[in-house]
């Protein structure tokens, strides 16, 4: 007997047991690290080129208004460069723009504390330039999964890693959205998103386990010698839910399908590490 994969279904086939993969291709999703709002990049306000104000010394520049900013550039989040594009900040002085340091170096023109705004530049400037930064101004924790315009995303399984020293604090909520046209068609403006399922709630971390199928033996964290920015610092906890078989799992672009994960009251976690990792498989519509 075999085992086929066929549209979110296994089917048993007589004969050879064979693997058969799904059909498309992968197509993984990642939310924001709970515990940094550095990361929560997604739901942020573009900002382009504000004036940045002298702090006095020519060297350190603040925004008229200090905020969280998205950070794309510092291996925070797994496929970075993808939207550093769009969300990263960028410096400019007197129009000419600056390159941020690498993490620990100063391989560049200038560091950041993305928890303010607030940019160093590795040498003091002469006092008479004009300082700009273009950067998206993080507002909530709201991240949305959707699949590509066009597509269908099937989500396999979901796996939650956290880091051991997590430390909950708010609680972590989980919805299907999609297009009042095609959910309750005529009853709201053309164009109005609205919840087609009920909310999870995560209030504990009981409820985390409650709801997984499974978790694994801790990762070790790592001791060996390096750029310490790279290494993971604790141990991580790893749990499994798996939607292949008790959810239905198709993301329709066309209806508007998505699924929001956010942090109730936008309370980051305590600790280093809580992301969510969505695997699936893209399909034509």
């Amino acid at each position: 007997m075999s085992l086929i994969y066929d549209g979110g279904k296994i089917m048993e086939v007589s004969g050879a047991v064979e693997p058969v993969l799904p059909r498309g291709r992968r197509c993984d999703q990642y939310t924001p690290n709970f515990c940094d709002k550095t990361t929560w990049y997604q739901d942020s306000l573009r900002v382009e080129n504000e004036t940045m104000v002298d702090f006095g010394d020519h060297k350190n520049f603040v925004l008229t208004i200090p905020c969280y900013i998205a950070d794309l550039k510092s291996g925070k989040l797994f496929g970075e460069n993808e939207w550093v594009g769009t969300f990263g900040e960028v410096v400019k002085v007197d129009g000419s723009t600056q390159t941020r340091n690498s993490p620990e170096t100063t391989d560049g023109d200038y560091s950041i504390d993305c928890t303010s705004g607030e940019v160093s530049f590795n040498s003091a400037l002469v006092g008479t330039e004009v300082v700009t930064m273009s950067y998206s101004k993080v507002r909530t924790s709201l991240h949305k999964i959707r699949a590509p315009e066009g597509q269908t995303l099937r989500i396999g399984y979901v796996e939650v890693q956290m880091t051991k020293d997590v430390g909950l604090k708010d609680s972590l909520m989980f919805q299907m959205w999609g297009l009042a046209d095609v959910f309750a068609p005529g009853q709201l403006p053309e164009g109005t998103m609205i919840p087609i399922s009920g909310v999870e709630t995560y209030k504990t971390f009981h409820d985390f386990i409650c709801d997984a199928e499974k978790a694994y033996p801790l990762i070790p964290k790592l001791t060996g010698s390096g750029d310490s920015w790279r290494h993971s610092q604790d141990e991580i906890i790893l749990m499994r839910f798996d939607y292949t078989t008790r959810a239905a799992t198709d993301i329709i672009s066309a209806y508007g399908m998505e699924i929001r994960v956010w942090l109730e009251n936008d309370i980051s976690y305590d600790g280093n590490y809580a992301v969510g990792t969505f695997y699936g498989v893209r399909e034509d519509s």
